[in-house]
C-alpha cells in the first residue's frame, strides 16, 4: 500500500505516527499544475500561464487541489507559481463561478491528482482502477484495525493474553487474576469513552 497515492491521503488523517510515515515513504509534490486558463479570466489578464505550477495562494501553501482556499468573487488573489524554475507573484481578480455566482474562481483547470509520490514507486497504479486502488484499501484498513483490537488488553484477544503472560508466576494466582480484571475494567471503560466522545463529537460514521 506504501506504493499508492490514495494511501497517503489516509495517513494524513491518522495521528502521531501517519505523518513519520508520509514523511519517509512520500513525497509532496511542489503545487498543483495548470492545464489551461480559462478565456477572459482574471488569470488569463494576470499573464498566468498553462504549466505553470500554484504554490501559494494568499499566502497558503498549496500541494493539492485540497489546498485551495475558499475565494470571494470581486476580490483580488495572491498567487505564486513556480515557471522554468522561477517564482512569480500574481494579483489576480477573481471571477464568480458560473454554477455559483457567490464562489470565486481564479480562472484556471488544474491538475486534480492526488499530491503524494510514493518513494517506493515500482507499481504503476495509475493504470489501476479507482475502485480497486479503493478495495485494497479497504481490506488493508480491516486487516490494520482488527491487528489494532486484537492487541488490547482485554479476555480472549491476544492483547489480554500477552499481559497474563508478563505478570504470570511472578504473583500469586488470587493477585494474578485482580491485576487481569482490574485490566480488563480500564480497557473496557476507556474503550467505551472512546466510543461515546467519537459520536458525540461527529456521529456514527466517524467509529
Amino acid at each position: 500500500m506504501l506504493t499508492n497515492p490514495i494511501f497517503g491521503m489516509v495517513l494524513e488523517s491518522i495521528p502521531l505516527f501517519g505523518e513519520v510515515i508520509l514523511n519517509v515513504f512520500y513525497e509532496l509534490s511542489q503545487g498543483v499544475l495548470i492545464l489551461s486558463i480559462i478565456e477572459n479570466s482574471g488569470a488569463e489578464q494576470a499573464g498566468m500561464q498553462a504549466n505553470d505550477i500554484i504554490t501559494s495562494i494568499n499566502g497558503i501553501p498549496i500541494h493539492g487541489p485540497a489546498d485551495f482556499p475558499s475565494l470571494n468573487p470581486g476580490d483580488t488573489a495572491s498567487v505564486t507559481v513556480l515557471r522554468d524554475s522561477q517564482t512569480l507573484e500574481f494579483g489576480v481578480d477573481i471571477m464568480p463561478a458560473p454554477e455559483d455566482p457567490e464562489r470565486g474562481l481564479i480562472g484556471i483547470m488544474r491538475d486534480n491528482s492526488i499530491p503524494y509520490k510514493p518513494v517506493m514507486n515500482f507499481i504503476d497504479w495509475t493504470n489501476v482502477d479507482f475502485n480497486v486502488s479503493m478495495f485494497l484499501l479497504w481490506l488493508w484498513m480491516i486487516s490494520f484495525f482488527i491487528g489494532i483490537i486484537n492487541m488490547l488488553p482485554l479476555p480472549i484477544l491476544d492483547g489480554g493474553k500477552f499481559v497474563h503472560t508478563i505478570i504470570d508466576k511472578r504473583i500469586s494466582d488470587n493477585a494474578v487474576n485482580g491485576v487481569m480484571w482490574g485490566i480488563y475494567a480500564f480497557t473496557f471503560v476507556v474503550f467505551g469513552l472512546n466510543i461515546a466522545l467519537s459520536y458525540m463529537k461527529s456521529g456514527w460514521f466517524t467509529i
